[in-house]
């Protein structure tokens, strides 16, 4: 405890200072280790609670269903209240769990954009370049909630961006105004 008191003094005395002293090694080890047993801890601790909210999510759905019959919708509204803040908090902290991905590395790939009548595989690449067979070479950048794609025609199209981006489908708009639909190609 006497460790994490001083180790917790030494990180917050040297945090807001500009130039901060460089630590011995070994001291900065030991810091190390004790942070990431830290994280590890309240990692553990994370799963745990999020854990117990779902168990209590499931307890609380069987107890609304059971007042909801019994007549009394006062008591099921104030449960589902509580029900609906826990799902709240659970996906919240699924959520940070997923991982992180930006637009310019979820785009890259091939996709299959489609809609009635036409269908083409485009290959977006790193360097911010489209392509597809028989077609221009187009460039690829991130505008607010899109990928906007411009050809050399100045025709521009654009893909948006889901707010999960481990999805593989999503959906486009052609410079005609028209919608396609775009999956990720394996």
């Amino acid at each position: 405890m006497r460790f994490l008191i001083l180790s917790f003094f030494l990180l917050t005395a040297w945090a807001g200072e500009a130039n901060p002293p460089k630590l011995p090694a070994d001291v900065q080890t030991v810091l190390d280790k004790a942070m990431a047993a830290e994280t590890a801890a309240q990692n553990e601790a994370d799963a745990k609670i999020l854990k117990v909210r779902q168990a209590l999510i499931k307890d609380l759905t069987k107890l609304q269903e059971t007042y909801t019959k019994k007549g009394n919708l006062d008591a099921a509204n104030g449960i589902k209240a509580n029900i609906t803040k826990l799902q709240e908090q659970v996906q919240n902290v699924l959520d940070e769990q997923k991982p992180k991905i930006a637009p310019e590395d979820w785009i890259v790939g091939r996709w299959n954009l489609s809609f009635p009548g036409f269908s083409k595989i485009w290959e977006f690449d790193k360097r911010g370049t489209v392509t597809f067979a028989g077609g221009p070479t187009g460039k690829w950048t991130v505008k607010d909630s899109v990928i906007q794609v411009t050809w050399p025609s100045g025709n521009i199209e654009t893909v948006d961006i889901p707010k999960d981006m481990t999805s593989t489908e999503t959906t486009g708009t052609a410079g005609s105004g028209k919608q396609f639909m775009v999956v990720r190609v394996k």
